[in-house]
């Protein structure tokens, strides 16, 4: 039996080339040397933009404003950015995890969809009867035990201010919560005597 043939170790040359050539890709593929449409691919590859963050975005890596608005317009042309299905997903997301007509309004403003457009989609995702809905559905999970107490009354008001509820919606759900737990703590103060008597 034959022992194993060593192994063979690249020679430094071998290892020299195999290092410029990785460095010399790594060069023309930077951001640096792409062209502006190449670089707005990129941009949209990695996380869908509406119209004014990829203005933005292309204008601040040093584009021409003649070169950004070609590209713009390109990809809208394409589909590849359309601030209306961007709002419209945004929205439906953010409803789905149960966040308010508040919060979602300046999520879109946040992104750049312009004002006209949040509005209508606001409207679109949810009616005022959904959105009362969905803030009693959180009330009823996050304080399953009721608001009796005012301290506990003031946490579900700010949660749902924060969950992007209007504060006169938050306040009527909280008033309507803490009259519901102190009719049935009466209701059960009233058991009690009954019992004991």
């Amino acid at each position: 039996m034959r022992p194993p043939a060593p192994r063979r170790q690249a020679s430094c040359t071998e290892g020299c080339v195999a290092l410029r050539l990785m460095n010399a890709l790594r060069r023309t593929t930077t951001p640096d040397h792409l062209t502006p449409l190449a670089y707005a691919y990129r941009l949209i590859a990695r996380r869908v933009c509406s119209e004014r963050e990829l203005q933005a975005k292309l204008e601040a890596r040093g584009f021409t404003a003649g070169a950004v608005a070609r590209v713009v317009s390109r990809l809208k042309d394409q589909r590849y950015v359309d601030d209306a299905w961007l709002a419209r997903s945004l929205a439906s997301r953010l409803r789905e995890k149960g966040y308010g007509g508040v919060r979602v309004r300046a999520k879109l403003v946040q992104r750049g969809i312009a004002p006209a457009l949040v509005e209508e989609v606001v409207r679109e995702s949810a009616p005022e009867s959904h959105e009362l809905e969905t803030a009693r559905r959180l009330l009823a999970r996050r304080f399953p035990q009721g608001l009796g107490e005012r301290r506990q009354a003031g946490r579900a008001f700010r949660f749902l201010v924060t969950r992007g509820f209007s504060p006169d919606l938050a306040g009527s759900l909280v008033s309507a919560g803490r009259a519901g737990s102190q009719d049935r703590e009466n209701a059960q103060d009233d058991d009690r005597e009954r019992d004991k008597g």
